[in-house]
């Protein structure tokens, strides 16, 4: 059997995989104070004082992936692999469910 072409495979969403995750690393600062509060869907996708943390589709270009490969998160203590799963939720479209 061959994969079908029209039907990707889906990636990480908000609810099962990155929302727990920001709940669990990074709603400490970025809660319900401050300039960016991800502890919402919608609120993640309104971004915080410098715009939007991510673009659906464009990691290269989504502003958290930016700051946390590059070092530009002073307090980052997300793992290679916590990363890469919000590069893949971002690749895959940054759906909710």
């Amino acid at each position: 059997a061959t994969a079908s072409l029209a039907t990707p495979a889906a990636g990480p969403t908000w609810s099962g995989a990155i929302g727990p995750l920001f709940a669990g690393k990074c709603i400490g600062c970025h809660g319900t104070s401050g300039g960016l509060n991800l502890g919402t869907y919608a609120s993640a996708l309104t971004g915080g004082t410098s715009g939007p943390i991510f673009i659906a589709g464009d990691p290269a270009n989504s502003l958290i992936l930016t700051k946390f490969l590059s070092g530009g998160h002073p307090y980052a203590s997300l793992t290679p692999e916590e990363i890469a799963l919000i590069e893949a939720w971002i690749t895959s479209g940054a759906l909710e469910e």
